[in-house]
């Protein structure tokens, strides 16, 4: 059982590092390029990764989940309100009180919400945090 529970962390920080390359470079774009303000940027960048992440979750990393897609969906969708919420409080703190570079401040925000994010998920959206 604690392989599977590595296996599974393993696999959803993959997915977490991919999308967070992806939601880095719509950050970027937004920010450097149409010169949209970094918070609306961190949101717009946020929704797109929650689509996917919260995908290759159901389908790869939590693969066999007993709980329906639409309860599922509602839980992850909730929690990853919260994860906004951690992510922008982060960001905002890291860029205005101790004057980080955006996109330095939206790395280290993203590693303490993909924690975070990843054990309120496998237990909550998926149904999977259980160490028997």
């Amino acid at each position: 059982m604690l392989k599977k529970l590595l296996l599974r962390t393993i696999k959803y920080f993959v997915v977490d590092l991919i999308v967070l390359l992806i939601n880095l470079f719509i950050v970027f774009l937004l920010v450097y390029k149409t010169h949209i303000n970094y918070i609306i940027a961190v949101i717009i960048g946020f929704i797109i990764a929650f689509l996917l992440t919260y995908t290759a979750d159901r389908l790869w990393t939590f693969k066999g989940t007993r709980i329906k897609l639409l309860k599922s969906t509602s839980r992850s969708f909730t929690i990853n309100c919260s994860v906004l919420l951690v992510i922008l409080f982060f960001t905002y703190l890291f860029v205005n009180y101790f004057q980080m570079h955006i996109m330095i401040a939206r790395i280290i925000s993203g590693i303490i919400a993909g924690i975070y994010s990843y054990i309120l998920d496998a237990k909550f959206s998926f149904g999977m945090l259980r160490l028997k």
